[in-house]
């Protein structure tokens, strides 16, 4: 195991709120494999996406785990104009079919998990009080594993109408720097 990530727990608060953003970075950059995530809402920062983009390129499986249909149906829209980008960048987008998925998850590589209160997006990486744990425990990485296998078998991906928003992509960029 990897002594600088395990046990360890990180909370937006610190560092004047890099800290979550660079646990999410850092481990993005150790993935060698895999990278599956799991989050209800899905705004990466454009930082956390070209590091996204970059693991694909080094041969990263990038998996996002999303629900059918968000909470708050303009969320719902906006998060489309992130979903077709990361699509065509070459991540793996899984819609869990008739469920909510609401859990927080990042699992590395089958070794390297990451769970807690953020979501993928800018304000829970670094505005929000949110608090995260990180671990290589492999009991914790079996479960996290066993739990995705759980959501992938319900999963299907998206449809070409789940990639497209009723909202123009000038109005959704206007929301950029609040979510």
């Amino acid at each position: 195991p990897d002594s600088n990530i395990s046990p360890s727990l990180h909370w937006s608060e610190c560092d004047a709120g890099e800290a979550m953003q660079r646990l999410l970075h850092d481990t993005i950059e150790r993935a060698q494999h895999s990278l599956t995530i799991t989050t209800p809402y899905f705004f990466p920062p454009r930082t956390t996406l070209d590091l996204f983009a970059s693991a694909v390129r080094r041969g990263v499986s990038v998996r996002v785990i999303l629900p059918e249909r968000c909470d708050i149906w303009a969320i719902d829209h906006l998060a489309r104009h992130y979903l077709r980008q990361a699509a065509s960048l070459g991540i793996e987008l899984l819609v869990l079919r008739n469920a909510f998925v609401h859990a927080k998850l990042a699992l590395v590589d089958d070794r390297i998990a990451i769970l807690g209160s953020a979501n993928l997006d800018a304000r829970s990486l670094r505005i929000n009080r949110e608090i995260m744990a990180s671990t290589t425990s492999c009991e914790v990485c079996r479960k996290a594993s066993l739990f995705i296998k759980r959501l992938t078998a319900r999963c299907s991906p998206p449809t070409e109408a789940e990639l497209h928003s009723i909202i123009p992509s000038g109005v959704a960029r206007l929301f950029e720097a609040v979510l």
